[in-house]
């Protein structure tokens, strides 16, 4: 078997389109060149090294800024506003979308790790955020919500 080596972006492209706790970056490639995948391969997990491994999960996929850029629900550069968990907005605390990230104080960061550093910042004592459910638009729309409604028109 030959290894190649994809960067960060594309990884998390192909993240986004798994399946099942089976699948793994070259089964994802095969579906989406539509190659076909072996069986012996759907069956056998593979475990991979990388910023996100870990990160497949059984549930509906990650959130993916870039596919809601793609679509128009969301801009390249657009602001995103910090709310807490009851939903009000943390004054001073915006992000740029820039590719599946945000941009925040110049510091690219996911969704998850900017929303856990501030509300950390802000008293909150806990280590696990869902980003997505935590930025707005300006228009008042959590980015949970836009994912939630891509993936009903858009079934992964």
């Amino acid at each position: 078997m030959q290894k190649i080596e994809v960067d960060d972006n594309v990884y998390q492209f192909l993240e986004s389109k798994v399946q099942g706790f089976g699948d793994s970056p070259n089964i994802v490639l095969r579906r989406l060149l539509g190659i076909g995948t072996p069986k012996l391969q759907a069956s056998k997990p593979v475990a991979t090294k990388s910023p996100s491994a870990g990160s497949k999960r059984g549930k509906a996929p990650k959130a993916n800024l870039q596919d809601l850029v793609r679509i128009g629900s969301l801009s390249e550069g657009q602001v995103l506003y910090l709310h807490d968990y009851r939903g009000t907005k943390i004054s001073g605390v915006q992000a740029y979308i820039r590719g599946n990230d945000l941009e925040c104080e110049g510091k690219m960061q996911s969704m998850s790790a900017l929303a856990r550093d501030h509300m950390k910042n802000q008293g909150y004592d806990n280590d696990s955020y869902r980003g997505p459910e935590h930025w707005f638009t300006a228009q008042g729309r959590s980015i949970k919500d836009l994912w939630d409604e891509y993936l009903k028109e858009f079934p992964k």
